[in-house]
């Protein structure tokens, strides 16, 4: 998979370079130790945030400063949202709404912090995200049954895989 993921994202690399000038140097290429360090960076700090009417998709973007938050699940202290849609901004110092009435992300304290105390989110309730996603996207599980799921992949090719889950009573 990594090597298709390489392939699709070296298009995008070399027009990055290109709208960027020659500020990267002489470089026309993205290794593939360079790409599996983008990538590894990106997943492992990237959130799925509501984009569209009536938050109708997800994008995967990293919010910088949110992004350094641990995760602390049911015990979190904070929690990201978009803050100024639909009017409900907070207005400038004058009273006019100003840069400040754009729709924007921000960190919002779910209950008193103490001074010194680690601000930690939630990278998705139990309903969202199960252990095996924590650990593939994060590399750590909670000690929570709720998130103790596992999604498994069965090929039913032949009848042979077919017979077999029968067998034990996974397909009528």
């Amino acid at each position: 998979w990594a090597d298709k993921a390489l392939e699709a994202a070296r298009p995008l690399f070399a027009a990055m370079l290109e709208e960027g000038g020659s500020e990267g140097g002489d470089r026309s290429e993205l290794t593939a130790a360079e790409f599996r360090w983008a990538f590894g960076v990106f997943w492992s700090r990237a959130m799925g945030l509501p984009v569209g009417e009536d938050d109708a998709g997800v994008v995967e973007a990293i919010l910088p400063g949110v992004d350094f938050c641990n995760h602390r699940g049911k015990g979190s202290n904070a929690r990201w949202e978009l803050l100024g849609a639909d009017g409900s901004a907070e207005a400038d110092g004058d009273g006019e709404g100003g840069d400040h009435a754009e729709p924007r992300y921000g960190l919002v304290a779910t209950r008193d912090i103490d001074e010194g105390e680690e601000i930690c989110i939630s990278y998705g309730d139990a309903n969202a995200k199960s252990n095996e996603e924590l650990l593939f996207l994060y590399g750590f599980v909670e000690e929570d049954e709720a998130r103790d799921a596992l999604a498994l992949a069965l090929p039913l090719g032949s009848e042979t895989h077919a017979t077999a889950l029968r067998e034990i009573g996974l397909l009528p």
